[in-house]
């Protein structure tokens, strides 16, 4: 008579067990967020750093240990820091760092120049970009020196000065067309607007401005009151290098008006 061996089955707890441990590792498979990578713009009066995700960002502010800091924890969140230290020193922001404090938890701490008030707010998938968290730095008295700036325009308009504005459009996250050796827009016509800046302030009639002084974005609501504020309507330029530049989607070409 031949022998059969057999195999036990497992306990029906443990098979219980095994399968909550595989479902519950999956959920957090599912759930968990990456934080891919930290961009940041910087103009005259503030700074937006913008952080980088998988999906929709879940964070709490940390209790502040100085006024020169501002520190967020991301939570729920796994994957490798992509950058533990970016140096910004634009004379608003210092650095912004980020280390993981837990297996849960990734602490972005920003170091600023001077106290700032600042502003959190989630950037939903947009065309290309993934999901973001946007953090807005602002320097009140940096605001303020903007404002003395626009009350000796005025002076010089009643000195029958000609004010010339000069509103290149895009920049920062918005790089305008893009042309077929990938040059953006928004630096073409920043060029072009700085270098005619340059021409026209030669005059001694003529006081020229931009609207924007280096890489970053303004909403055109806010360039429109800019202009108004400066110029009060005597003249506006807008560069544009439509003749060189295709737009593959027009939908990615918002300023076209």
């Amino acid at each position: 008579m031949r022998e059969h061996s057999h195999t036990p089955l497992a306990a029906p707890g443990l098979l219980m067990t095994a399968a909550v441990t595989l479902f519950m590792s999956l959920c957090v498979s599912a759930s968990a967020n990456e934080l891919s990578a930290i961009r940041h713009w910087s103009s005259p009066a503030s700074t937006r750093i913008v952080l980088d995700f998988k999906q929709r960002a879940t964070y709490k502010t940390a209790k502040q240990t100085a006024p020169e800091k501002l520190v967020l924890d991301i939570t729920d969140i796994t994957g490798v820091v992509p950058v533990s230290t970016l140096p910004i020193n634009d004379g608003i922001v210092k650095t912004v760092t980020a280390a993981r404090i837990d297996s849960n938890t990734m602490r972005i701490t920003i170091e600023l120049e001077k106290p700032a008030s600042h502003k959190i707010f989630p950037l939903e998938k947009f065309m290309d970009k993934p999901p973001r968290l946007a953090i807005d730095i602002v320097r009140p008295d940096l605001e303020q020196a903007d404002k003395v700036q626009r009350q000796q325009t005025r002076k010089l308009k009643q000195k029958q000065v000609r004010i010339v504005v000069i509103d290149p459009g895009h920049g920062g996250e918005d790089p305008g067309a893009i042309g077929p050796g990938k040059t953006m827009e928004k630096d073409v016509v920043f060029a072009i607007a700085r270098k005619t800046v340059q021409l026209l302030n030669r005059e001694p009639a003529i006081k020229a401005y931009l609207t924007r002084k280096s890489d970053y974005f303004i909403p055109l609501g806010t360039r429109m009151i800019q202009l108004q504020q400066q110029s009060s309507g005597q003249l506006h330029l807008l560069p544009l290098a439509q003749g060189r530049f295709k737009c593959s989607r027009p939908e990615a070409c918002p300023e076209r008006e």
